[in-house]
């Protein structure tokens, strides 16, 4: 006749196991993937922010939403790197990875 199979059960301990090397391996591929991008210089809206006062001055977020209200999310969070980091672009790539290894 046929074969039984074994139940095999999962514990708890086991899914979080499982759900933490997953979450590591994406981590470490999001890094290697985008690594690449530390060497660049700035390119197309790089430019076009720095431009803009109120990207320069939190003080008047509702400026930020004025610039260009499709890509306001975009423009505030380079007006608080801008706050914290000024131009150096290290924080901005890596904030960038950071967002799309999240979105993963």
């Amino acid at each position: 006749m046929g074969r039984k199979r074994k139940n095999i059960k999962i514990s708890p301990n086991t899914k979080i196991n499982q759900d933490l090397v997953f979450g590591l391996i994406i981590i470490a591929f999001g890094f290697i993937i985008y690594s690449g991008i530390f060497d660049n210089s700035m390119h197309f809206d790089d430019l076009f922010w720095q431009k803009h006062e109120a990207i320069r001055n939190l003080s008047d977020p509702v400026s930020i939403f004025n610039i260009n209200p499709l890509r306001s999310v975009v423009f505030f969070s380079f007006a608080i790197q801008y706050s914290l980091h000024g131009i150096e672009l290290f924080w901005y790539y890596l904030f960038n990875i950071l967002v799309h290894i999240i979105n993963s």
